[in-house]
Parts: structure tokens; C-alpha cells; sequence
């Protein structure tokens, strides 16, 4: 099963949500490429193809990749990302917690639900889909929130990585609430 058709039709929105997402798609494959830490690495390329994923599903072209592929590949993130959480790992060179390896969870789950609701579009109840849209659309802004300000915190102030984090959120949940509309 694929994609029916594209998450933004105006040409606009289009293009100025494929250049938010390249922006950290590029730094995060930056970083996975030159980072030597397996979990790091793992991490970081999660970021790559989370970016790509919603990439696709700005284009007609979104019914090239399976569904399958996309939910096997987006959950066993969301599952990493939990795992990451579980284990109390701390893969980051500045102070953080728990709290921006969860988002990353809410952001990995977040992209299982965009996949399986498109994938969906003519059999979804109408006023779910929208409500699940805005929690989801609110969690991601309250996570990107969350973990700028205790990145903002830090003494060498906000780092690039989390630059790029609240970036795809903020995206994320501009396409999540594009899909209420």
C-alpha cells in the first residue's frame, strides 16, 4: 500500500516545508557521517530519515515508498528513541535529560501516525483525525519548547543540534496541522 496523494497541495507550503526539513536533514547527516558513537550515529541518522520521510510526503512522489517500509522504519525508531529513555542514555555534550530523547519518541511516533493516516485518507473518521492531529501538533511545539529552553539555559547557549530539533518540530507540527485542514 502507498501514499494516495501528497500532505500539502499549495506549491508554496510545499516547497517552504521540503527546505525546513533539508535544513536539519543536512546537518544531522553531517553529524552522522563524521560522529564516531554507534548509538550517536543511529540517533542521528533517525533524524536523516525522519526528514527525508516528511520530505516525501510533501510530493506526489510519497506513493513511491510503501507504507510498510515507512511504519517498520518509523516504529522501530520511536521504539529506539524509547529505549534511549528507558536506559537513561546521554548521548549530548551539553546538560539535558530524559526529556529530549521522549520528544524524539513523540516525534518518531508522530511520524507512524502521519504514514498510517495517510495511507488511510478515504476510511478516517474526520473529527479523530483532527483531534489527534492537534494533540500531536501540540506536543511536538510543547517538546520543541521544552528542550530550547534548557538548551537556553546552558552557559554556551543554544546549541546547533537542538537548533535543528525544534526546527523539524516546528515543521512537524505545521504539516500535522495542515492535515486537520
Amino acid at each position: 500500500m502507498v501514499h494516495a496523494d501528497p500532505m500539502v497541495v499549495t506549491p508554496f507550503l510545499r516547497w517552504w516545508f521540503t527546505a525546513l526539513f533539508v535544513l536539519p536533514g543536512l546537518f544531522f547527516l553531517v553529524r552522522c557521517l563524521v560522529r564516531r558513537v554507534t548509538a550517536v550515529r543511529i540517533s542521528d541518522g533517525l533524524h536523516v530519515l525522519m526528514c527525508a520521510g516528511m520530505i516525501v510526503m510533501m510530493w506526489p512522489a510519497a506513493g513511491a515508498v510503501p507504507v510498510a517500509a515507512q511504519l517498520a522504519v518509523f516504529g522501530l525508531g520511536t521504539l529506539w528513541f524509547a529505549g534511549l529513555v528507558v536506559v537513561g542514555y546521554d548521548d549530548c555534550e551539553w546538560p539535558r535529560s530524559w526529556g529530549a530523547h521522549a520528544h524524539h519518541a513523540i516525534m518518531m511516533a508522530g511520524m507512524v501516525w502521519m504514514v498510517a493516516i495517510m495511507s488511510m485518507q478515504d476510511h478516517v473518521v474526520p473529527g479523530l483525525q483532527a483531534g489527534i492531529a492537534a494533540v500531536l501538533a501540540v506536543l511536538l511545539l510543547f517538546g520543541a519548547g521544552a528542550v530550547a529552553v534548557r538548551a537556553s539555559r546552558a552557559a554556551s547557549g543554544v546549541p546547533l543540534p537542538v537548533a535543528a530539533d525544534v526546527l523539524m518540530s516546528v515543521g512537524m507540527a505545521g504539516t500535522t496541522l495542515v492535515l486537520i485542514t
